[in-house]
Order: structure tokens, then C-alpha cells, then sequence
């Protein structure tokens, strides 16, 4: 006796079978295929026309005779694309010149959702004083890298954000710009709020740009140095290199000290990490080049200490020590 299950499993397959003759297509045409269903390596386009039946007639006789009989949905739709990665959570990122803290931070872009991660690159320009600075986020997400730049101004009242970058999502790297100004706040200040500005989605963002140097935050002298990084990480290699600035601060007015009796000197605790090379320029800038003749870096690790002596007496001023990591070439 035939059931009504062997029935309609019997009309399905009396339909495959009738749909098995390939369409005659023009050059160029690509046949239809399942989104879900692929169907097996083929070496022409009738046994690839089979291949895609015979799994189109397998799926609808689980659809008739599977779970309890309840047909199951059929997905349609484009290329299949990557799941996205769950939703950021809280980021923090922070350097000498910017502080950047938002409860949700992505990137949408090329179809795909990119979240910062606990691998990020983070880094400032230091620019110049109350007048130009950047915070600049890289990392590597879905076999890609992707970046975060914020160019910031100043007219030494307010700040602002003059122009945002992120990549796009594509091998090549190519930047998707969103120029013009936005979140004009007083200096020593912070913009609070929601941004979505092209790919970029930031949620609860909390950014201030031209910070107060940490030595204005608990003064310990009337004059102190304040660097332009915390610390300086670099790979091994001729072509290495770094320039680092230390600038001397009145802490009463957090603004740059007259430095024109003061000298400034620099060392490394290992010199044979690094080699080191002081120009001094401006009103107490400092700049230190690591690698500054091509003497190739050695792997490891030291400190940059950093001096300011008055010219008269030779006593010291301030100084500073700024850890120093060398790492290891990518074979």
C-alpha cells in the first residue's frame, strides 16, 4: 500500500528527473545553485546541471519526510557571506595626546564587520602644540588589515576632529574619507555622544584630543619633561628607526617652558640594543633618533633616559625613562 509520504517522494523525483536536460545557456551565463547546497566538482556542465538536481531532490524529500513531516524552510539569496563577529564591547585607547573610550566601537565595510581587538595598534602624532595631532588604530581582522584615523586641530581655545579615515575592507588598503569638521569642544575637554559617520559606528564615545600632559595631572616641580610616547617599540633591522620628543612643561600653566638655558641629553641603559643620536631644535624639543645610522637594532630590550640640565649650574631640571622594546624580525 503506498503511503502519501512515499507519494509525494515519488512525484519529487519524477520532477528531478524531468528537469535533469541542462538549459542551453549563452556564453557568459553562470547555471542557478543553491546558496547552501553546493553541488559536486563537475567536468562539464551537464554532470555540474546533475549535480545540482540530484541535490536539489534530495533536499525537498527531507523537507517532506524529515522533523516529524514539517517541511523545513528553503534559504535563497546571493553569495554566501562571512558570519560577523559579535558585537564590540568596551574599548579604551590612549596615548599622550588622545584618549579615546567608547562602550561599542565598529567598522562596517566590504560586507563585513570589524571590531577592534586587544591587538590594536595604537598611536598619536604628536604634531604640534595645541595645533595638530592624530590617533591611529591598526589591526588585522577576516584576513585583512584595518585602520582608524582621526586627524585633529586646534585654534588654542578648542579642538576638533578636521578629517576621519578607515580603510575599506579590501586587501589593497584603500581609505574611505570622511572629511570636514566635527566635535568642536573647549580644550581640556571632552566630546561625549554617539558617531556614525560612513563605515565607523561609535557608541557612548568619549574623546578628547591636545590632552593635558600627565606631568600638569600631579605636578612634582614647577618644570617637567613630558615625552611624546610612553614607551617605543620597534622591529630589528637596518631600516628600523624612531624619533622620539621630550618637551619642558610649566606645570602651573601647562604650557611649554622657556627652555633657552637648558640643555637636554639622551642615553640608552644598553647601548647595544640601539644606537642613539640627540638633536635638539625649537624651544626645548628634544629629539632622540634611534638607528639614526643605519646600524642595524638588536633584538631586546632597554630604556631611553632622558635629561634636562640647566646650561648654568649643570643641575638637573627633570628626567625621564622611557622603556625601549626591540623586537624580532618576521622571518
Amino acid at each position: 500500500m503506498t503511503t502519501e509520504i512515499e507519494r509525494q517522494v515519488r512525484d519529487v523525483l519524477t520532477h528531478q528527473a524531468a528537469a535533469m536536460t541542462p538549459p542551453d545557456l549563452q556564453p557568459g551565463e553562470v547555471l542557478p545553485r543553491p546558496l547552501a547546497l553546493a553541488a559536486p566538482p563537475a567536468t562539464d556542465r551537464r554532470r555540474a546541471w546533475l549535480g545540482v538536481a540530484a541535490v536539489s531532490a534530495a533536499a525537498a524529500i527531507v523537507a517532506i519526510v524529515g522533523f516529524g513531516g514539517a517541511p523545513l524552510p528553503q534559504t535563497r539569496g546571493s553569495a554566501p557571506t562571512t558570519v560577523p563577529p559579535p558585537a564590540s564591547g568596551p574599548v579604551t585607547f590612549d596615548t599622550p595626546r588622545v584618549l579615546l573610550e567608547a562602550d561599542a566601537l565598529t567598522v562596517d565595510a566590504a560586507g563585513l564587520t570589524f571590531t577592534p581587538t586587544a591587538a590594536v595598534d595604537v598611536n598619536s602624532d604628536p604634531g604640534l602644540w595645541h595645533s595638530y595631532t592624530t590617533l591611529e588604530l591598526t589591526w588585522f581582522e577576516h584576513d585583512v588589515e584595518m585602520r582608524i584615523y582621526l586627524y585633529f586641530a586646534s585654534d588654542g581655545t578648542d579642538w576638533w576632529a578636521s578629517e576621519v579615515r578607515t580603510y575599506d575592507g579590501a586587501r589593497s588598503g584603500e581609505w574611505i574619507v570622511t572629511p570636514g569638521e566635527r566635535f568642536r569642544t573647549p580644550l581640556g575637554s571632552a566630546y561625549e555622544g554617539d558617531v556614525d559617520l560612513g563605515a565607523l559606528h561609535v557608541r557612548g564615545m568619549h574623546l578628547e584630543a591636545f590632552r593635558r600632559p600627565d606631568v600638569c595631572a600631579s605636578p612634582t616641580r614647577p618644570i617637567a619633561l613630558a615625552g611624546d610616547y610612553r614607551s617605543i617599540a620597534l622591529t630589528a633591522g637596518a631600516s628600523s628607526g624612531f624619533g622620539y620628543h621630550a618637551l619642558l612643561i610649566d606645570t602651573a600653566t601647562c604650557t611649554p617652558a622657556d627652555a633657552s638655558r637648558v640643555v637636554l641629553e639622551a642615553s640608552l641603559a644598553d647601548p647595544a640594543v640601539a644606537p642613539v643620536r640627540v638633536e635638539v631644535g625649537g624651544v626645548g624639543d628634544l629629539s632622540v633618533g634611534l638607528n639614526a645610522d643605519s646600524t642595524p637594532l638588536t633584538p631586546g630590550e632597554t630604556t631611553l633616559h632622558v635629561t634636562a640640565r640647566n646650561t648654568d649650574t649643570g643641575a638637573v631640571i627633570d628626567e625621564i625613562d622611557v622603556p625601549v622594546i626591540i623586537r624580532a624580525a618576521s622571518p
